[in-house]
């Protein structure tokens, strides 16, 4: 069962009611104690509260819950849908009935907010490949995860241009089990830096590391993507790809907006936010490190 809670705005409404100041929005995430939710709620809810729109707020467990979205119609103007997403279909048939707007993730016909992931991902093997790497591991985010999806295609081509020998590593939940659970075989590869699909993968591995005695980033350099709250804490401090999860967030209200405005629908669907590259301290130049396997990488899914 998700958990509902209501955002104070400007202006409350009883009833339902289209369009204007006093309209509700419901904002759906995966997780409400995910960190990386936290900003797309806070831009979304602050967005609303200027607009004088009241949010309502549903978490679930992993993923959005059809069941909870489409409980949420009698009660909200339109939604906003973060996060793992049902099939296409699903949040098509859900925009035929209220106005929706995805965060990270393209749905066809539905208006959504992603993060320029070839962007950001190429400054990210840019920085490995300008400190000398050459080799990297890829630790690749769950199944359902649209963003990890996309990076996963536009890797292979992206390292092949820069040179860069790629492996993979999953899928593998986005939290730090998972990256801890990744060390073993990350020791197997050859790799001297991995590319970890989340911020709490990459501290949980760096963590198994240290416990093993391989130190990031003198034996190893990490890359996160995400920069949650907690990376510039982690020891050493996290270099990540920044997604804009804030401005994310309030341009999904004002797509929302729009559509509650009557305006026409844009011929792009889509918008794409530019991600930066922070760089801290878990990457260097390569360096041999202990227990380094001595064959060559072997591939997997």
């Amino acid at each position: 069962m998700s958990d509902v809670a209501r955002q104070p705005a400007i202006d409350d409404v009883a009833g339902h009611r289209l369009g204007g100041p006093a309209a509700t929005i419901a904002l759906v995430v995966p997780n409400l104690t995910d960190p990386a939710a936290f900003d797309v709620i806070r831009g979304v809810g602050a967005a609303a509260a200027a607009a004088g729109c009241t949010m309502l707020l549903a978490g679930e467990p992993t993923s959005v819950d059809p069941a909870t979205a489409d409980g949420l119609l009698p009660a909200a103007d339109g939604l906003v849908l973060a996060g793992p997403l049902p099939p296409d279909e699903t949040v098509q048939a859900l925009a035929a009935r209220r106005p929706v707007v995805t965060v990270g993730r393209i749905v066809p016909g539905v208006a959504g907010v992603v993060p320029d992931i070839a962007a950001a991902t190429g400054h990210a093997l840019d920085h490995l490949r300008n400190l000398g790497h050459r080799s990297i591991t890829y630790l690749t985010g769950p199944v359902l995860s649209w963003v990890d999806g996309q990076r996963q295609r536009m890797l292979p081509g992206l390292a092949e241009q820069r040179g860069i020998e790629l492996d993979r590593i999953g899928p593998l939940p986005p939290t730090a089990a998972g990256g801890r659970a990744a060390a073993e075989e990350v020791l197997r590869r050859t790799s001297t830096a991995v590319l970890a699909g989340d911020d709490l993968l990459a501290i949980g591995l760096i963590r198994a590391l240290a416990e093993a005695g391989v130190p990031v980033p003198d034996a190893l350099s990490v890359i996160g993507f995400g920069d949650a709250y907690y990376a510039d804490f982690c020891v050493p401090p996290l270099t990540t790809i920044a997604a804009p999860l804030h401005a994310m967030g309030s341009e999904a209200f004002r797509k929302l907006q729009r559509q509650l405005d009557g305006e026409p629908r844009p011929r792009r669907f889509a918008t794409a936010l530019p991600a930066r590259l922070v760089v801290r301290h878990s990457t260097a130049a390569p360096h041999d490190r202990p227990g380094m396997a001595r064959n060559r990488p072997r591939r997997s899914g």
